[in-house]
């Protein structure tokens, strides 16, 4: 999976893994990124099947997937600790990650998630 990573913008910046709904790319985050990378290196991405990531998605491709390969990229980019933002199903991605690495997941923000009540 490939990352779209902004430079730290200083030494041990805390990290933000920007996490846009179904079919999403990364620019669906560009309005928020100018004022983001002021204070934040920004881990932004095209889902699986779109854009940068044009993969064949499985039949079966669930969210579980969806986190475990984040994770495993955002471990290969040398990142281990992040804040999570996630629009819609990016939210339910993010809620994943913060189940299974919870080590990982310092903050988790849920925008337009389908679970809230």
């Amino acid at each position: 999976m490939k990352l779209s990573l902004s430079p730290p913008p200083y030494a041990d910046a805390p990290v933000v893994v920007l996490i846009s709904g179904l079919g999403g790319s990364g620019s669906y985050w560009l309005p928020q990124l100018a004022v983001l990378v002021q204070e934040y290196q920004v881990v932004c991405y095209d889902q699986r099947g779109t854009g940068n990531n044009p993969d064949t998605l499985a039949e079966d491709y669930s969210i579980a997937q969806m986190a475990a390969e984040l994770h495993q990229a955002l471990v290969a980019a040398g990142i281990e600790r992040y804040a999570v933002v996630g629009h819609a199903l990016g939210a339910l991605v993010g809620m994943q990650l913060a189940l299974d690495y919870p080590a990982s997941v310092t903050v988790l923000v849920s925008v337009n998630d389908p679970v809230a009540a």
